[in-house]
């Protein structure tokens, strides 16, 4: 597995799973971009963003049954996969075979956490799956947005986390939601934050976004305790 970092036991902080204990595996590499990235660590090796991160540095091929035993080890209640983007082909292989035997060891329920521009693989079934497509704010392209693959993962009964950054998003987020037909009781709308004092300030405004679009807020309970801080 091409990995960039595994932690845990920590909290899910984020989404339909918040509180609940986890372990994580944050995979490397990403097909997007997003100027508010918050692992940037884990493909900008250009210094897009602010920062050109060494490849050789962050990332590390470990042999899956390593992994296994690790995260098995911690006894979390759930076991979170994300990235960068651990639907990117490059990963299928490993993720088929993390899939396949975890399944034996009958541990914690595994979530994936993916930015929606794929469409489900065959070891994603029995997953719980949380799809973040991009809006606007993050400046990703309009045409990266796989509207086909937010169906696919709809039929899936994904939930799905929008990251509002102002009005715009929220329009753009509606927009989706309906022509996904997404039911908004499996739609979650989250603060762009990387620091408790942005996440002060900005989560006012995304609760009152998912007032109005009918959906569910979800605060980021990791940069409450943590802030911008790694591995937790």
């Amino acid at each position: 597995m091409l990995i960039s970092e595994v932690f845990g036991p920590t909290i899910q902080g984020e989404g339909p799973a918040a509180g609940k204990s986890a372990a994580f595996v944050r995979l490397g590499g990403c097909n997007l971009d997003c100027s508010w990235c918050d692992t940037p660590y884990t493909w900008d090796w250009t210094g897009k963003n602010g920062y050109a991160y060494d490849r050789s540095a962050e990332l590390t091929e470990v042999d899956v049954d390593v992994v296994l035993e690790v995260v098995a080890a911690m006894n979390a209640q759930i076991v979170v996969v994300s990235g960068g983007e651990p639907l990117m082909p490059v990963h299928n292989v490993a993720m088929t075979d993390f899939s396949d035997h975890w399944e034996g060891l009958d541990k914690s329920h595994l979530w994936i956490e993916t930015n929606g521009t794929y469409s489900p693989r065959g070891w994603t079934k029995g997953w719980s799956v949380v799809v973040s497509p991009k809006l606007p704010s993050s400046g990703v392209s309009r045409d990266k947005v796989n509207l086909d693959a937010l169906i696919a993962w709809q039929n899936e009964e994904a939930f799905f986390k929008f990251v509002i950054g102002d009005e715009l998003d929220r329009v753009e987020a509606d927009r989706l939601i309906s022509a996904a037909n997404i039911p908004r009781s499996r739609v979650y709308f989250m603060p762009e934050a990387r620091t408790k004092e942005e996440l002060d300030n900005r989560a006012g405004a995304a609760v009152a976004a998912a007032l109005k679009s009918e959906v569910q807020y979800t605060d980021r309970l990791h940069i409450r305790l943590w802030g911008d801080k790694r591995g937790v």
